[in-house]
């Protein structure tokens, strides 16, 4: 069925790691309803960008940092650790645990916390919380690794030396000159990007003397209807690849939802593949894409007027033979 097809991709949101422990992105955090569906009573953001968005509901603690390898996550495992202990040890409580995207700096602290609370090595305790949470890189920061293999937080239990590779790129080239996701311009330059389209609401032109830009100002919400924007970022991104020079960007905030949907309408349109097709195609080369419940369905229908105007092409071909 649809919603199978829907659920077999990730929550984008967040999902429960451990009884009352959450681990997820932004959107969770923003989000009152589902806060408070999911019984939310503390939230552990673990971000310099993200300020309180509901200080009057919800007990909150504050990490902030940045997402670099430079950054030193180890010395707030102790307090992150103590933070989320407190809560678990009161049986009404639940936690929220979250960064932006959900990927690097949350798994960073939940796993920390997993290694010292059961007693498990990083090997173990990465693979625990990627079964429950996929998108969590091994590792998106690298460095974050060494925090946690040098950690003695096992309590004997040797940690796990990791041997994956820091992914470096800020985006992914998913056909030739059509990438998604990045705000940095030596990345930008490096790549030849002289197009970019943004697909967020919150986020304004960084070099708009430098680059070509259209923005679609549009929230990453289920009501929100994307697929009116179809036809002119199709054209946009068309346009872009009809001349051999120049490459396009299309990014949003978090390269997970509104940006993929985009980028797959426009693969459904232009190779005329089916969504589950395009779908795969995209997430091959970046895995953690997932339209939102909304945005899916919009492609779902979208894929049935595809289908509608190749079956009309072809009746059409067949009549003038």
């Amino acid at each position: 069925s649809e919603n199978d097809e829907y659920n077999v991709m990730y929550d984008h949101y967040a999902v429960e790691i451990i009884p009352r422990l959450y681990l997820g992105s932004y959107l969770a955090a923003e989000d009152e309803d589902w806060l408070g569906r999911h019984k939310i009573t503390n939230i552990l953001t673990v971000s310099q960008d993200i300020k309180p968005r509901f200080p009057e509901l919800f007990t909150y603690k504050v990490i902030p940092i940045r997402d670099s390898e430079l950054q030193d996550i180890s010395k707030y495992f102790e307090e992150t650790y103590m933070f989320i202990q407190n809560v678990l040890d009161q049986e009404d409580k639940t936690i929220l645990v979250h960064c932006e995207m959900g990927i690097s700096r949350s798994p960073t602290v939940v796993i920390a916390y997993i290694m010292r609370s059961q007693k498990k090595s990083l090997k173990d305790a990465l693979a625990f919380v990627k079964e429950k949470r996929f998108v969590t890189r091994d590792f998106e920061n690298e460095d974050y690794v060494m925090h946690l293999s040098s950690k003695n937080l096992t309590n004997g239990v040797k940690p796990y030396e990791s041997k994956v590779r820091f992914n470096e790129d800020f985006a992914v080239e998913i056909i030739p000159r059509l990438y998604k996701a990045a705000k940095n311009e030596d990345w930008l330059r490096n790549h030849k990007i002289t197009d970019i389209l943004t697909v967020a609401q919150n986020i304004r032109p960084r070099f708009p003397k430098s680059f070509t830009y259209k923005v679609i100002s549009i929230r990453d919400s289920e009501v929100q209807d994307i697929s009116k924007y179809f036809e002119e970022t199709y054209m946009f991104i068309q346009n872009v690849l009809d001349q051999e020079d120049k490459s396009v960007l299309v990014h949003c905030e978090m390269g997970i939802s509104r940006s993929p949907t985009v980028v797959i309408a426009y693969i459904m349109r232009s190779q005329k593949k089916s969504l589950k097709d395009a779908l795969a195609f995209v997430k091959e080369k970046r895995f953690v894409t997932r339209p939102n419940a909304g945005f899916y369905k919009q492609l779902k229908n979208f894929e049935s007027g595809l289908l509608v105007d190749i079956d009309l092409d072809s009746e059409s071909e067949l009549t003038n033979k």
